[in-house]
């Protein structure tokens, strides 16, 4: 089942960002919350949370996914969108991940 109830795991994301620990798992925690963020149409709080994981994890691929998203939705990004996804592409390809590849691809084919 489905629930979407995105409000709720809104709250429960910004308590595990809060008690991750620093590094990797903190950005992983991060990138969750962005995209919990994004999917209630909280675009700044999304921006917000992208922002301070590709602080922590500035060579993390699937963080520069997740930022590309981000700024593909906002006005006056494309650019950098599309630099983020290059971004993150390349950092897949480094790491043989074609399957990171191919959903970075797929993912600014739709932007």
């Amino acid at each position: 089942m489905i629930a979407r109830e995105f409000d709720v795991a809104s709250a429960r994301f910004a308590r595990l960002v809060e008690t991750a620990p620093n590094g990797r798992e903190k950005a992983g925690a991060l990138v969750e919350a962005s995209w919990v963020s994004q999917r209630r149409q909280g675009l700044p709080e999304a921006r917000k949370y992208s922002e301070a994981a590709a602080l922590l994890a500035p060579s993390d691929a699937g963080v520069k996914l997740r930022m590309a998203l981000v700024q593909a939705q906002t006005a006056g990004q494309v650019a950098a969108s599309l630099a983020s996804f290059g971004e993150a592409e390349a950092l897949f390809r480094a790491a043989t991940n074609l399957e990171g590849v191919a959903e970075t691809l797929w993912q600014q084919s739709r932007v």
